[in-house]
């Protein structure tokens, strides 16, 4: 459920931002945050992510202790300033063509970051590849994304590189369960589990089992 009446375009993401107090008092409820999530503070907009990620501009709640990680190059400190924070709420609203205005600015700044996307992923895919990693390959090259957008989803940085390592090269053609989970978790990709008997199956069970295995804990 939305508290905020406040946006920012992030990572070619429209973000809420919440303060450090409706962040705090999230965190003391133990409700869920989001992932489209960012709190403001001291001049910038900080990502939320569920584990710590230094090298990267983001905040995380250890127990008590919430962490900021700043900007610190021009690039960055331009990208998560709090000035680019769109306001809708009724205080600073002026009117019905201020709304559509604002409106306006925000789809601009969300096709304006899609439109320049640093480095399209793609992932070779190779004849020797089973089925799960060629499919798992096929619907994130068809994604057209900027790695690095999604590398705050991945549990930590050298999963992010070890794992997308491993699919780009060519002598790696099978991955496992857990790694083919993670990384479509990550890419916000759902992944499915079916069971059911082969058409042969001697002793079938007669049912059809399903579970999806990318739904956040």
């Amino acid at each position: 459920m939305s508290i905020s009446s406040k946006r920012i375009v992030l990572n070619d993401r429209t973000m809420e931002v919440i303060t450090v107090d409706e962040y705090q008092k999230l965190l003391s409820l133990n409700s869920p945050i989001f992932d489209d999530t960012c709190v403001e503070f001291n001049g910038y907009v900080y990502p939320i992510t569920k584990v710590s990620h230094p090298e990267m501009v983001s905040v995380y709640s250890n127990g008590p202790v919430i962490q900021f990680n700043p900007p610190i190059t021009k690039e960055d400190k331009e990208t998560y300033k709090a000035e680019n924070i769109i306001d809708f709420s009724s205080g600073k609203l002026y009117g019905m063509k201020d709304y559509m205005d604002k409106i306006d600015k925000l789809k601009s700044m969300e096709s304006s970051r899609l439109s320049t996307i640093k480095h399209v992923l793609t992932i070779p895919i190779n004849e020797e590849d089973a089925p799960e990693l060629k499919a798992l390959k096929e619907i994130i090259n068809e994604k057209h994304i900027d790695a690095d957008v999604y590398k705050q989803k991945f549990p930590s940085g050298s999963d992010y590189n070890n794992d997308l390592r491993h699919m780009k090269s060519p002598e790696n053609n099978n991955i496992s369960f857990f790694k083919a989970k993670r990384v479509a978790n990550a890419f916000d990709i759902e992944m499915e589990l079916i069971l059911r008997d082969k058409s042969n199956a001697v002793n079938p069970s007669g049912k059809v089992y399903n579970v999806i295995l990318t739904e956040e804990e």
